[in-house]
């Protein structure tokens, strides 16, 4: 039996011997020691905090195939490619290969010879996989971007659910999730599908202080903004994200006309022309990628300089996963997002239209308020940001575009902490079982008791008015939501109710329409 030092030793070997590492990145050993020895667990790291290596380290240091389900096929051949090139048994089966190619990796699978296998949910999943998956000596299995298992993750995938049924046969062996984006709904039912209620969860600090987060700023004339930001970083290689195939198309055409080297990259691309886009960008042969979310996951490119999101986001999760790519060196990079009420109302038409599980599509369109709330948000973007996965900071970033004061001098603060005391003395006394939907009715009818002073909650429309106030308190922390719409107080609430704190939130973003009035018109007739 291995002595503590020998087991540490071992460990350490590995880590040089076959990644050629000599020292872990913070928080990492302690992930793989929990691992090696049998234990299960839950990891969240950003975006190029080194997510892989908690599994891969482990995975090969056990007897047996560490099995990883992974979403995307470009990740997995990415993942596999480096880890071929150092030595490592690593292959992965997808629609890419041929079928002999197929063949060829399941019997090196019968014969052991496979140290890390990496599936698509799918290929786990279909009944052909059966048979070889009940053969199987494992020793981890491993679900990349995990918020995919839960319906309150911002990439839920019923398949996930399925591939998380597959594996929970082999109660012995080690399972992990890792992730680079998951608030406390996301994470308890990660844990819940995976049928791991014993897992340690391994929280790393999500902030980025490198990452400049320093406009996010309303939308006039999206193409127009864009050029004037491009314009000092258009040496740079960066990412610009939007929302449909044919805004990426038009921007990069656009791009092009003014000498950048750029190519749009979305899914209604050929296979073969995104994966040469992709390799041109990773070779730095080509300077811009203007993508939907199609492009991104994974991809491993420490020196992107830029992210910027021509439209809104879906959800906080996406955009931070998303931004989170730009400084994976370290080194100081530069964030922008332009928003609009427009933006809003066409992903929630696209929330409403393609998903059809009525749970699922409350959670998203709640997701996506939350989204806008942090744009029309007062204080530090990144603190707040932050807290949206309990990552509480002490102090301001110094590092927004709220800190930095650019465009919040000028704002028009109301102080709503009368309101917000209220709110919250009556969610306790209710014991955190009304669903939002329920306040924001409750309060309306009964407006005077919580905001005596209402006349422009009640000119700007008392429900609408409502529902952007409880976002606010929502992206500060203030009330937190569960899967069933209740709302419940937070470590935020509590504090508030002891300090009774002012609340200022910027002016309502938006203006009541005036109907002018049609005057009817003359008309003589004329008789012949």
């Amino acid at each position: 039996m291995q002595t503590i030092d020998q087991f540490e030793d071992s460990l350490k070997i590995c880590l040089w011997r076959r990644f050629q590492l000599q020292s872990y990145l913070p928080g990492q050993e302690a992930i793989v020691k929990h691992l090696h020895q049998g234990g299960s667990a839950l990891v969240i790291r950003p975006t190029g905090g080194g997510k892989s290596l908690c599994f891969q380290l482990p995975g090969i240091s056990r007897e047996g195939t560490c099995l990883v389900i992974s979403p995307l096929i470009s990740l997995m051949i990415d993942q596999v490619q480096k880890l071929q090139e150092r030595g490592i048994k690593a292959y992965a089966l997808h629609s890419g290969i041929s079928v002999r190619e197929q063949a060829a990796i399941v019997k090196k699978l019968e014969q052991g010879l496979v140290e890390i296998l990496y599936l698509s949910p799918e290929r786990l999943c279909h009944a052909s996989f059966d048979s070889i998956l009940c053969t199987l000596k494992l020793s981890l299995i491993a679900f990349d971007e995990a918020h995919c298992l839960s319906l309150w993750g911002h990439e839920f995938r019923p398949l996930y659910l399925e591939a998380a049924k597959k594996v929970k046969q082999f109660d012995d062996v080690p399972k992990v999730a890792l992730t680079a984006s998951a608030d406390y709904n996301t994470r308890r039912e990660i844990i819940e599908n995976l049928g791991i209620a014993n897992a340690k969860v391994f929280v790393n600090s999500m902030d980025r202080p490198n990452l400049s987060i320093e406009h996010i700023q309303k939308k006039s004339d999206g193409l127009k903004q864009l050029l004037a930001r491009i314009e000092s970083i258009s040496n740079s290689s960066g990412i610009i994200y939007c929302l449909s195939r044919r805004k990426c198309e038009e921007v990069a055409q656009l791009l092009q006309s003014k000498g950048l080297s750029c190519e749009a990259y979305h899914a209604g691309l050929p296979t073969p022309v995104r994966a040469k886009i992709q390799e041109a960008f990773l070779t730095n042969k080509l300077s811009i990628i203007v993508a939907t979310i199609a492009f991104g996951m994974g991809i491993d490119k420490p020196d992107i300089r830029f992210v910027i999101h021509l439209d809104m986001p879906k959800n906080l999760e996406g955009y931070y996963q998303e931004i989170g790519r730009a400084g994976r060196d370290g080194r100081p990079a530069e964030t922008v997002l332009f928003y609009s009420r427009s933006d809003k109302a066409i992903l929630s038409s696209m929330i409403k239209t393609s998903t059809e599980d009525e749970v699922r599509q409350r959670v998203e369109l709640f997701k996506l308020d939350s989204m806008e709330a942090l744009c029309h948000a007062k204080g530090c973007k990144r603190k707040l940001l932050l807290l949206q996965f309990e990552d509480r900071g002490e102090s301001q970033c110094a590092n927004c575009s709220w800190c930095n004061n650019e465009s919040s001098a000028d704002l028009s603060l109301h102080d709503y902490g009368n309101f917000v005391l209220k709110v919250l003395q009556a969610v306790h006394e209710s014991s955190n079982k009304r669903p939002l939907e329920w306040w924001l009715r409750h309060c309306s009818n009964h407006l005077e008791d919580f905001c005596p002073n209402s006349s422009e909650i009640t000119n700007m429309g008392t429900y609408k008015s409502l529902k952007f106030l409880f976002h606010q308190m929502l992206i500060h922390g203030l009330v937190q939501l569960n899967l069933y719409g209740q709302v419940s107080l937070s470590q935020e609430s509590i504090s508030f109710l002891k300090s009774k704190h002012e609340f200022r939130v910027v002016e309502f973003p938006w203006k009541v329409a005036t109907k002018k009035r049609r005057t009817k018109k003359n008309y003589t007739r004329k008789f012949h």
